[in-house]
């Protein structure tokens, strides 16, 4: 197996374009690591590099102690699974399984046994003689699969490989390829755009922005202590709401009026630049006042919401209203919200409720929330306030 270092990783290409800015990541022997971000973020680009496909225009990547900046994709000891699934299609489902091994010259016997094993494995048995033309979209990509697994790599490498497969599939496929990676405990580097996806999956997420590695970390600590406006934004669904506020000592005024902030947010707040702060509420940090035990309302604040909208999933219930008022946002916390991709401060919110609420578009409700559940950041620069986050490493 391998460990994989990426210290001081630039990627420039001729035309003066900075794909991958100073990436620096410890990826851990046998560690699952997904990188995610939106399109044209950087992450292919890194898991080429990672992959040799790509060249290092400065630092060094290392597999182990040694740099394999120069050294040829062949011989990285890797494998990658893409989205196309890049079969063979001429070839039957155990000719394209055991070509890797057929170009290793290993021993036909050692060959039949180790395609045996996995194929049972991803439960390819019974279409062993087929073309992938004859087979499914999940099934070609277990094939994919078994190919880069049957050769026992020290890293695995996926691009996006459940990209083709429809809704039910992928969340299949994802369990699959999870319990793989668990059982045989391959260094793995796995690229998404899909933020639930990579929550899934991932022993650790690195989450990337125009060639920058903006946070790694577990999915809890993504979620719970996100390092700035982008990767709140980025990870949870619905998106976490933002809200321009004004610090006055231990009070932040709000749409919501004024919010005494809890012990453990006062010393956040002295940490900002400015009065100008930028306060975050996921969706799910609401709660439907009426449900709310009485004991537990004094801890909270209840506010009234009119309601625009009114989504049902069956279990959820998303409803969309606008705080009372809006706390006018500085041009600068504006502008720090729009480089983390936040489009309008103080907009329209969503709260994510149970099917035990009632409600509809139009009506008016009152929602429950606990200030220890509000983020804080920075109204200039869009950096976390609440914690001492884990940062990339």
């Amino acid at each position: 197996m391998a460990t994989i270092t990426l210290d001081h990783v630039d990627k420039l290409y001729p035309n003066g374009y900075h794909a991958i800015t100073d990436a620096n990541l410890d990826i851990r022997d046998g560690e699952f690591v997904i990188l995610v971000g939106p399109s044209g973020c950087g992450k292919s680009t890194l898991l080429n590099m990672i992959a040799g496909l790509e060249d290092i225009t400065g630092g060094e990547l290392r597999f182990g102690d040694q740099v394999v900046n120069d050294l040829s994709a062949r011989d990285r000891d890797i494998a990658m699974v893409f989205q196309s699934y890049a079969l063979y299609p001429h070839m039957t489902v155990r000719e394209n399984i055991e070509f890797p091994l057929k170009l290793s010259r290993m021993p036909k016997s050692e060959i039949q046994d180790k395609v045996a094993e996995v194929s049972a494995s991803l439960g390819l048995d019974e279409y062993l003689d087929r073309k992938p033309a004859q087979l499914s979209g999940g099934q070609r990509q277990r094939v994919a699969m078994g190919r880069a697994i049957v050769r026992r790599p020290k890293v695995f490498l996926m691009d996006e490989p459940l990209s083709n497969l429809d809704a039910k599939l992928r969340v299949q496929m994802r369990a699959e390829i999870a319990r793989l990676q668990q059982d045989l405990g391959v260094t793995t580097v796995y690229v998404t755009h899909d933020q639930t996806e990579a929550m899934t999956l991932g022993d650790r997420v690195v989450v990337m922005r125009k060639g920058v590695i903006q946070q790694a970390g577990s999915p809890d600590e993504l979620y719970a202590s996100p390092t700035n406006l982008f990767v709140a934004s980025f990870i949870g669904s619905p998106s976490m709401n933002f809200m321009p506020g004004r610090l006055r000592g231990d009070v932040v005024s709000t749409g919501f009026g004024d919010i005494h902030l809890p012990e453990s947010l006062v010393d956040a707040a002295s940490r900002a630049t400015s009065e100008s702060v930028i306060l975050g509420l996921r969706p799910e940090a609401f709660e439907d006042a009426y449900l709310v035990a009485p004991e537990r309302r004094d801890q909270g604040m209840t506010i009234s919401a009119n309601l625009s909208l009114v989504e049902s999933t069956g279990a959820d219930r998303f409803v969309y209203f606008s705080p009372p008022e809006v706390e006018k946002p500085t041009d600068a916390a504006r502008d720090a919200a729009r480089e983390a991709g936040v489009d309008e401060l103080g907009g329209e919110l969503v709260a994510r409720l149970t099917n035990a609420t009632r409600v509809a578009g139009g009506d008016t409700m009152d929602l429950w929330f606990t200030p220890e559940s509000l983020y804080l950041f920075d109204g200039e620069t869009g950096e976390s306030l609440r914690t001492d986050e884990v940062r990339a490493q």
